[in-house]
């Protein structure tokens, strides 16, 4: 078996799959911040803007992408609420 093979392989088990999960969530992390933080602290030095100056200029521009951010933010609070109020791993108990 090849070490590539052996790697997917441990890809299966629970515990790699949470340190994949890990590793591609940073990585995806690093990816956004590192430009939004460069953007916001050093605005002269970076050629592009950040992401929220980007949606905010979409936003004075067309009155529905205002909507579509209250939208998402009303979601994602509603989502952590009903997560926090009642965690995943109480949800699904199997009944004999």
């Amino acid at each position: 078996m090849t070490a590539w093979a052996a790697t997917l392989a441990d890809v299966a088990s629970e515990g790699a799959r949470r340190k994949w999960g890990y590793i591609v969530w940073g990585v995806t992390g690093l990816a956004i911040a590192v430009p939004e933080i460069w953007a916001a602290k050093w605005p002269d030095n970076a050629r592009f803007p950040t992401i929220s100056g980007t949606v905010g200029y979409i936003e004075y521009w067309h009155d529905w992408v205002a909507l579509l951010v209250i939208g998402v933010l009303v979601w994602a609070a509603f989502l952590w609420g009903a997560l926090t109020r009642f965690p995943l791993q109480n949800r699904w108990v199997e009944s004999d």
